[in-house]
């Protein structure tokens, strides 16, 4: 308990901090791009047009929606995570019980299998015995 305990606090933890770039990012990629490109040059002296950084993005959501704009999303990105590792810790429990489970199976099995050859040879040897 106190291993998932500091999995899902370690988890937390994490995305907390991440969750700003993670946020400029996935808007980057759905398309958002309040900033316009800017006239820059590139390894061989030609001009190109730039897009802004990951840290322009933020800058600009922050003067905007201040620095709590940049957690948007945060709540749900923590509840999955909590999720996930809740999830991930029951499934760990439930195989290891069917792994012992097997094992004890194999094991009476196995023992199932030697009563019946010791009880067989038995059996042989009476009926052997008998016939004689």
């Amino acid at each position: 308990m106190a291993d998932a305990a500091s999995q899902m606090l370690l988890g937390s933890g994490l995305t907390i901090l991440s969750q700003p770039l993670m946020y400029v990012k996935v808007l980057i990629q759905v398309g958002y791009e309040p900033l316009p490109p800017t006239i820059g040059r590139n390894i061989f002296g030609r001009q190109v047009c730039q897009l802004p950084g990951l840290f322009c993005y933020a800058q600009h959501i922050a003067s905007i929606d201040g620095k709590r704009g940049l957690f948007t999303g945060l709540t749900p990105r923590l509840c999955s995570g909590v999720l996930g590792t809740v999830v991930h810790g029951k499934v760990l429990q439930v195989r290891r019980k069917s792994v012992t489970l097997s094992t004890n199976l194999r094991l009476s099995f196995m023992q199932f299998v030697l009563q019946i050859k010791s009880n067989s040879k038995y059996l042989f040897i009476n009926h052997s015995l008998s016939s004689s």
